[in-house]
């Protein structure tokens, strides 16, 4: 996109504190649809994720200390990026009536990030204490790792206003004059997958493996 189409597209814009939640913006299509479709792709989404996440359980994996490890530095990372990068997390947090008039949540943008921030790092110093590092009992790891993975869908829908209503959200920082680029349609389906793993990893870390868990420290 060139610096003019960039500027265009701003000026179109302009009366929107943020200027993602006009309908269609930069072409998302879902976000343009009529509410009640809206609603419906919101759900059908959720449930592909759900049902993804469930089929990757059913596996019944086993993470083990390493992997539950691999997941804390993950988090805590995430954690840390909440507030590096505070600002352009605060985009992907859904506005009032999202999805079609769905997405009714109490808080500020800023106070979503950063208590979600504060709990991945929370989450992740957990896994990583009761798992490899066994500087605690399992179990503290097993709670964290149920903990992470309920924070996990209740920040899905960030991940699925990014999608629908092309929201910046955190990214390599545009040049100047332009619009942050878009995320290719297969780049959401790719994240989507990666959700679902995730999801599976947590229900690991939580649930599967190590009969001494209780009172291994």
């Amino acid at each position: 996109m060139d610096s003019s189409a960039g500027s265009e597209l701003k000026s179109e814009f302009d009366e929107w504190t943020r200027p993602w939640e006009a309908p269609g913006y930069r072409g998302a299509v879902i976000s343009a649809l009529p509410e009640n479709q809206q609603k419906i792709a919101f759900a059908a989404i959720s449930a592909g994720i759900s049902v993804g996440t469930a089929l990757i359980c059913a596996l019944s994996l086993d993470v083990g200390d390493v992997g539950a490890g691999v997941l804390g530095a993950l988090y805590i990372l995430g954690g840390v990026a909440h507030f590096a990068v505070f600002d352009q997390y605060t985009t992907i947090v859904p506005h009032e009536g999202a999805f079609g008039g769905l997405w009714r949540v109490p808080g500020t943008p800023a106070f979503q990030v950063t208590w979600t921030g504060i709990a991945e790092l929370a989450g992740g110093l957990g896994l990583i204490a009761g798992g490899p590092v066994h500087a605690v009992p399992h179990v503290v790891g097993r709670i964290s790792g149920f903990a992470l993975f309920v924070l996990t869908i209740a920040i899905t829908p960030a991940n699925i206003y990014a999608a629908t209503n092309n929201a910046p959200g955190p990214g390599p920082p545009p040049e100047d004059g332009e619009l942050p680029p878009l995320v290719e349609p297969s780049g959401h389906v790719g994240r989507a997958v990666a959700q679902c793993v995730l999801l599976a990893a947590l229900w690991s870390a939580a649930f599967n493996g190590c009969d001494d868990c209780v009172t291994r420290v």
